[in-house]
């Protein structure tokens, strides 16, 4: 019965620490412990191994698009979305997870073919967001899957025209 009770407090502290770090605003100066639980996912999905996954994702792309000049702008949006999901995790379970960009090595590809492998690299980001944003139960993940799928298909029309341009 304690269990019952305690579990809607813990979700709104949850909910007020995520709207601290998401508009870098100040609530209180209270931190509230982190659910032990993945924020809830519905069919039980493995959220936390989500997160991760995706933090290293973002920071690949970012390392792909820092290659050109022409992507810089793209590649700071891709390390923003691996902070905010690294900030996610951290809410979730309490596991801080930020690994370091990796660097591009091998040869460097023409810009077109760099392009159009980062336009497919985006829209298989854009669709893992979007069935998450329809997994997850938790609002403030379904929001943050959200503006991150309009992100990836956002670049996904950038990349689109910069190749339209080179051919």
């Amino acid at each position: 019965m304690e269990d019952m009770q305690k579990a809607p407090d813990e979700a709104e502290q949850f909910r007020r620490v995520w709207q601290r770090v998401r508009a870098g605003g100040t609530e209180s100066s209270i931190l509230p412990d982190a659910p032990t639980a993945p924020a809830g996912t519905a069919g039980g999905g493995d959220i936390s191994g989500f997160l991760r996954q995706a933090v290293s994702q973002s920071l690949n792309r970012a390392a792909a698009c820092r290659r050109w000049p022409e992507l810089r702008s793209m590649a700071e949006g891709c390390r923003s979305q691996a902070r905010r999901l690294s900030a996610a995790l951290f809410l979730a379970t309490g596991v801080r997870f930020l690994p370091a960009e990796p660097t591009v090595r091998g040869d460097r590809a023409r810009l077109v073919e760099s392009c159009r492998s980062l336009f497919f690299r985006m829209r298989r980001a854009e669709t893992a967001y979007r069935a998450a944003e329809r997994r997850t139960t938790e609002a403030d993940l379904r929001a943050l899957f959200h503006e991150l799928a309009g992100e990836c298909a956002i670049w996904q029309q950038q990349l689109r025209v910069l190749i339209e341009g080179r051919l």
